[in-house]
């Protein structure tokens, strides 16, 4: 070999070397992960819409997905990834998914079982429609929390939270995709929340603008803390709501809220049928949720770190116009 072209091979192997430990290099070193950032609030109402009222898409941001695909590794997706009806149903016997009921006077919310965009739009079935008004534990805590603390706020003129949608398995969540726009498949590789049992939706369609500022008031509380993500939607076919995610970093407040509401509202139910209240009867208002609460362990979440407790400031929250 030629004195220059022996040259030239041992270079081109020193750069194969310097490489190849660069990279190494490069995956050992894990930079210092950042501090999470409280959540957006999104305005996702369309500006522009395309194609036919069965074909619609929307163009619209998307909420914060740095802290979204941290909140949802790959392994946690595949782990709670909720496939078919038989996957609902045998989620709910191991106890991962609980029956959220509609309940107005007690928990403050009211799901949407009839009409337009109600759960379960698909199906004709009511025992399929049952297994979509379902949640996780964390899920439906949040899901209590808010609408408990939103009592507190509005007092005496407070109305039920008006759900639409709850857990959705991948099978149903693909069907529904072809005619709600906002049932994404993926957001930018975020999975689609609803499949995996954390996420509900609160209509706003005849929700007051008062009221929605108070809501994304609590929600921006919820948010800093660490307990949420939403994004508030909307499209031209009327399916304006907010969409409203558990975020698992505060798997343990959660599930304790949920099992703390559950037992307020148990207690309420109780006291009503003790003392024989009529049906027209004011509803007893929650009991603050804003005491310091104690972690437990509850569905299998890797990570759980639990959000930070203590009493919380509604003293600038916008106020109830009479």
């Amino acid at each position: 070999m030629k004195p220059v072209a022996r040259q030239f091979w041992i270079l081109a192997a020193v750069l194969v070397t310097a490489s190849t430990a660069f990279a190494d290099d490069a995956v050992i070193v894990t930079p210092v992960a950042a501090a999470v950032a409280p959540p957006k609030i999104i305005n996702v109402e369309p500006d522009t819409v395309h194609g036919s009222a069965q074909d619609i898409v929307v163009d619209r941001d998307t909420a914060d997905r740095e802290l979204l695909l941290r909140e949802f590794p790959d392994n946690l997706v595949e782990r709670m990834w909720i496939q078919d009806w038989s996957d609902l149903e045998r989620l709910y016997q191991v106890g991962r998914l609980v029956d959220v009921p509609s309940d107005p006077r007690g928990r403050g919310i009211l799901l949407r079982l009839e009409g337009a965009s109600r759960i379960g739009e698909l199906v004709d079935d009511a025992y399929r429609q049952t297994l979509l008004c379902r949640l996780s534990r964390p899920a439906a805590g949040l899901l209590y929390r808010i609408a408990s603390r939103m009592r507190l706020m509005e007092g005496e003129a407070y109305q039920p939270l008006e759900i639409t949608s709850l857990v959705r398995s991948w099978d149903y969540q693909l069907r529904l995709s072809e005619v709600n726009p906002n049932a994404d498949r993926s957001r930018e590789g975020v999975p689609p929340t609803h499949v995996l049992g954390l996420a509900f939706d609160i209509a706003r369609t005849q929700m007051s603008e008062g009221r929605q500022r108070r809501l994304e008031f609590l929600f921006d509380q919820l948010g800093r803390d660490g307990e949420l993500a939403y994004y508030k939607e909307g499209s031209s076919n009327g399916l304006m709501h907010y969409h409203v995610i558990a975020l698992p970093s505060a798997d343990l407040a959660l599930t304790r809220a949920f099992e703390r509401q559950s037992d307020q509202a148990d207690r309420h139910v109780d006291a009503l049928e003790r003392h024989h209240y009529a049906p027209e009867a004011p509803c007893v208002t929650f009991g603050s949720s804003l005491e310091p609460f104690s972690a437990i362990c509850s569905c299998e979440l890797p990570n759980l770190v639990e959000a930070s407790a203590g009493a919380r400031d509604f003293s600038s929250a916008p106020s109830i116009s009479h």
